[in-house]
Formats: C-alpha cells, sequence, structure tokens
C-alpha cells in the first residue's frame, strides 16, 4: 500500500510495507506495477469526491510519503515531528508544510 521501509515504536522501527516490498522484489527479481497508497492520490478518491480540497488535512510524520500525498493530493500537510521526519529534514524540503507540531498531543494542548 504504500513504500514506507520502517514504521516507529516505542522499541525501536519495525518493518512496514516497503521492506516486504523489497523483500518480495528480491527473491522475486520482479517489482510491483502499482502500489496504491500513499503517495499516489488515488488512495483518497472517496474523499476527493465527497469534500472539497479545503476541508482536508493530511497529518502525518514522513516527507516522503505524507506530504508527498498531500502536494499530490493539493491538500494541506500536517507533520508531526513525533515520527521519522526531523527538523533538520524538514530544512531541506522547498515546500513547507502548512503547520509542523512536534506531536499530536501538541494540538490538544494548543498550538497556536
Amino acid at each position: 500500500t504504500h513504500p514506507d521501509l520502517v514504521c516507529p515504536s516505542p522499541e525501536g522501527p519495525l518493518p512496514d510495507v516497503g521492506s516486504m516490498i523489497e523483500l518480495y522484489a528480491t527473491a522475486t527479481g520482479r517489482r510491483p506495477q502499482y502500489i496504491f497508497g500513499k503517495p499516489d492520490p488515488t488512495v483518497l478518491a472517496p474523499l476527493l469526491a465527497r469534500y472539497a480540497k479545503e476541508e482536508m488535512v493530511m497529518v502525518g510524520d514522513r516527507l516522503s510519503t505524507d506530504k508527498k500525498l498531500a502536494e499530490n493530493a493539493g491538500i494541506d500537510f500536517i507533520l508531526v515531528l513525533s515520527g521519522e521526519a526531523t527538523r533538520d529534514d524538514l530544512r531541506k524540503e522547498e515546500r513547507q508544510p502548512t503547520l509542523v507540531l512536534e506531536d499530536l498531543g501538541q494540538a490538544e494542548r494548543g498550538w497556536r
């Protein structure tokens, strides 16, 4: 569904779907013809058909898939720094997220 190699966890990174894709590609010599998921906006088609883009926002911790999905879909992106991306990674990005939060609790505590 997406090419993320690892998923962050309290115990450290765990293999994610991208790792499985690489495993099968190595074993079979064949790559997926189509990855249905981030960053392909097709995964948002039902939501994009129901809501205006201005009413939607993508929240995520990855620049390569979450932020890219938001850009591909033409919606706002909120980066949460409690996962994969860091402020140093963000400095390298030409397009910046709409909002950057340290963690999801920051929104609850008030981020204005």
